[in-house]
């Protein structure tokens, strides 16, 4: 009853996946799915769901990949306006300290004194964060004084001071636009898992004489664990600093009697039994790490519940092999 308990839930709600796998494997599947021929029209119903779903979870990718590009470009492009504004903040400064440019001595030593009471100190310490309170402050100060300024001197300043006002303004409105386009994935995301398990419950029955037929609707590069076509062999990724489901154990204890675990890389993973993912590990869970492979007794790994899970608490990725015999 607890297989069937199962099979009755979420298949592909997987805590430990990442998004972006869930949403790339979702759009291949729909493109599969949409190629299926049937002409009698039994899969119509999830085509058009999943068609609908797709083009949701499409635009918020689109908006993610478009956000995250211009944002690269507004760092750049800040970065450039970032030198220009201290290019013209120290030849100011510069020709506030001479008579070349405002002659007037005591108008000199007033412009001086609101623009650089400190010197070029307050300027240099400045970053991107800081800098645009900085900007809207000079120029505040610059349009008050413009009927006492040089021609040449305000618009040149005017010149390269607004354009990085601007160029701040618009990168946090392509931060905030990208933001919002991840939480609108983040919300698509049970929609996404709930039709991937009803779909796959329909071809189960579409393709009711040949089963295997429906894993080629699903590829394991995206759906994370995959198992080979030797059984009792499986081999996963684990995400940083998360738990992942491996195997039943009380359904592995019907065939097999010991388990082999390794991991591909110099990092600990912690193996043990739990009832979910959120289960913690016991205090002495066992670690498994590169070139040290375990072989033990099924009934012997620590920890309590049906389950045998993987705990990555790194911040690495994390690939490993289980295999029963």
């Amino acid at each position: 009853m607890r297989k069937i308990v199962y099979l009755l839930g979420d298949l592909f709600k997987d805590d430990n996946r990442p998004i972006e796998d869930t949403s790339a494997g979702f759009l291949e599947h729909n493109t599969l799915l949409q190629d299926i021929a049937d002409p009698d029209g039994r899969l119509t119903l999830i085509k058009s769901q999943t068609q609908a779903l797709a083009m949701e979870l499409t635009t918020c990718e689109t908006a993610i990949g478009k956000g995250q590009a211009q944002q690269h470009g507004g760092r750049e492009l800040t970065q450039a306006e970032y030198d220009k504004v201290m290019k013209i903040i120290r030849e100011n400064e510069s020709a506030l300290r001479n008579r070349y440019v405002v002659k007037d001595a005591e108008l000199r030593k007033r412009l001086y004194d609101l623009w650089y009471a400190n010197k070029l100190v307050p300027y240099n310490a400045a970053n991107l964060k800081t800098m645009p309170g900085i900007v809207r402050t000079y120029l505040e100060i610059l349009e008050d004084e413009k009927g006492s300024l040089p021609k040449d001197f305000y618009e040149e300043t005017v010149k390269d001071l607004t354009p990085f006002a601007e160029t701040r303004s618009n990168q946090q409105k392509q931060i905030n636009a990208t933001q919002k386009a991840i939480a609108d994935r983040q919300l698509l995301l049970p929609r996404l898992t709930e039709q991937l398990t009803a779909n796959l419950h329909e071809l189960c029955v579409f393709y009711r004489t040949d089963k295997m037929q429906v894993l080629t609707y699903f590829n394991p590069r995206y759906f994370e664990v995959q198992v080979s076509a030797r059984p009792g062999h499986y081999t996963a990724r684990v995400a940083t600093r998360h738990t992942n489901q491996v195997l039943d154990v009380l359904d592995a204890q019907q065939k097999y009697t010991k388990v082999k675990l390794a991991v591909k890389e110099s990092i600990d993973l912690c193996f043990y039994r739990g009832d979910d993912s959120q289960t913690p590990p016991p205090a002495e869970p066992l670690l498994v790490s590169k070139g040290s492979p375990v072989t033990l007794p099924l009934a012997e790994l620590p920890g309590s519940g049906a389950l045998l899970l993987v705990r990555n608490a790194t911040a690495y990725v994390g690939h490993y092999v289980v295999d029963l015999s």
